[in-house]
C-alpha cells in the first residue's frame, strides 16, 4: 500500500480509498492483531500525510488506530504518534486541528494512567494556547509545575533529542530553540534595563536564566554541558532540517570555552565510544547492530527501504539464533535481554517473518571478480553486496 501511495500516476481518489481500506482492516483485525504490525501502519499513515491533501481521511485512520490499539501497544510508540499528529496539526485547517487536539487529549488525558511512564519524553509538545490542556497533563504526569525553569525544561527535552523518530527529534529541536530564544531574550532584558527578576512576568517564579547557568561559575552548569553535547551529536542527524535546527540552537547558546564544559561523569562510555573494536561474534556487537537497524527502520518512510531494513533485521536475528524465549544462560538469551523493551517490540515480528531475497543475476562466477564482469573495485563491491 505504501508503495502505491507514492506512485504519481495514482489518482488522489484511489489513494484516499487505500487509506479508507486500511482503516477498515484495522477495525476488522482489532487491537491484538494490528499491534504486531503497528510500525508498518504508522509508516503508511506518515507517508499518506505527505502525499494526500485530504487530511480528514488520514485523521480518521489515526483515530481508528489509536482507539483500537491496546494501551500496552501504544505506550512504546506514543512519541511517534504524537509527533505524527503534530505534523498534521501544523499543516491542516482548524476543523482538522480540533480533531487532532481531541485525539491528543484522548491519548494523554483519558489514557494518562496507562501512558504516564512515557510522559517524560513528550516535552517537545509546542507551547500553544489550544495545546495548554495537553501540556498541562504531561507536566502533571511528571509532577512538574506549570512554570518550569530553564534547567528542568532542558533536562526533559534531552530525553527526546536522540529519539529514533525523525519527527520527534525535529519537534524537540524546535522546542529547544524556542527555550533558548525565550531565556536569552529575558536575561538580556533584565541586564539592559536593570530590572529585578520579579518585575518580569516569565521570571516571577525565580526561573534561572540560560545565561546565568552559563556565566554563574568557572565550570558551566552540568545541564548546559549535556545540552551542548546532545546538540553537537544532533548535527550528525540524517535529516538536513534537524542538522540546521541543531546548529541554530548552538548559535543561540553562544560561544563557550570547551574547557569550562567539564566532564560528563554520569554517562558511562559504551564499548564503541571507548575505542574497543568488537568482533562480529561478540554479544555487544549483535546488540549494537540490532540497535542501529531498528533505529534505521523507524526512521525510514519508504516501503521499499523499510522492507530492505526488515530483511536485514530478520537475517541478523537468524544469524545469532535470537528468540524471545531463550534462557538467559545462553548467548542468544543474553543478547535479547540486553535490548531495550522498545527495540524488542520492533524486532519481535521479524522472529517469525518470511522475507526472502530475489536475485536474478544468474550463477555467481568463481572467483566473484572477473575482468569481464567487474572491471573496477567499486563494481566488485556492488556485485558482492548484492549477492550478500
Amino acid at each position: 500500500m505504501e508503495k502505491l501511495l507514492v506512485k504519481e500516476h495514482k489518482s488522489e481518489e484511489k489513494k484516499v480509498d487505500m487509506i479508507r481500506s486500511l482503516r477498515a482492516i484495522i477495525e476488522f483485525v482489532g487491537g491484538a492483531g494490528i499491534g504486531d504490525v503497528k510500525h508498518k501502519v504508522i509508516s503508511t499513515l506518515h507517508t499518506a500525510a505527505l502525499v494526500l491533501k485530504d487530511f480528514n481521511v488520514i485523521v480518521r485512520a489515526w483515530e481508528t488506530l489509536v482507539r483500537t490499539l491496546e494501551p500496552a501497544s501504544v505506550s512504546p510508540i506514543v512519541c511517534q504518534i504524537v509527533a505524527s499528529l503534530l505534523r498534521i496539526y501544523g499543516e491542516a485547517s482548524n476543523p482538522i486541528r480540533d480533531r487532532v487536539i481531541s485525539l491528543l487529549k484522548h491519548l494523554l488525558i483519558e489514557k494518562q494512567d496507562e501512558l504516564r511512564d512515557q510522559f517524560r519524553n513528550l516535552f517537545f509538545l509546542p507551547d500553544r494556547g489550544d495545546l495548554r490542556e495537553v501540556n498541562g497533563a504531561v507536566r502533571s504526569g511528571c509532577r512538574q509545575p506549570e512554570s518550569m525553569d530553564v534547567r528542568d525544561s532542558l533536562r526533559f527535552l534531552l530525553n527526546s533529542i536522540d529519539h529514533d523518530s525523525v519527527d520527534v527529534r525535529s519537534f524537540t529541536l524546535k522546542k529547544l530553540k524556542t527555550v533558548s530564544v525565550v531565556y536569552r531574550f529575558f536575561s538580556s532584558l533584565v541586564r539592559r534595563f536593570r530590572l529585578k527578576l520579579t518585575s518580569v512576568k516569565v521570571l516571577e517564579t525565580e526561573k534561572v536564566s540560560l545565561q546565568h547557568l552559563i556565566t554563574a561559575s568557572d565550570v558551566i552548569d552540568g545541564i548546559i554541558s549535556m545540552t551542548i553535547r546532545a546538540l553537537i551529536k544532533a548535527t550528525r542527524d540524517t535529516e538536513a532540517a534537524n542538522v540546521k535546527l541543531a546548529g541554530e540552537c548552538l548559535g543561540r547558546i553562544g560561544a563557550i570555552d570547551p574547557g569550562r564544559l567539564g566532564r560528563n561523569e554520569s554517562a558511562a562510555p559504551t564499548a564503541n565510544e571507548a575505542g574497543v573494536v568488537l568482533h562480529v561474534g561478540e554479544e555487544q556487537f549483535a546488540v549494537d547492530l540490532l540497535g542501529v537497524l531498528v533505529r534505521s527502520f523507524i526512521a525510514l518512510s519508504g516501503s521499499t527501504d523499510a522492507d530492505s531494513c526488515g530483511f536485514s533485521i530478520q537475517e541478523v536475528l537468524k544469524a545469532y539464533n535470537i528468540n524471545d524465549r531463550a534462557a538467559l544462560t545462553t548467548k542468544e538469551g543474553r543478547i535479547w535481554n540486553a535490548l531495550s523493551d522498545s527495540t524488542c517490540e520492533v524486532l519481535r515480528p521479524y522472529l517469525t517473518s518470511h522475507y526472502h531475497l530475489n536475485f536474478s543475476g544468474g550463477e555467481n562466477p568463481s572467483p566473484l571478480c572477473r575482468f569481464g564482469r567487474c572491471s573496477t573495485q567499486i563494481m566488485w563491491y556492488s556485485r558482492y553486496s548484492s549477492i550478500i
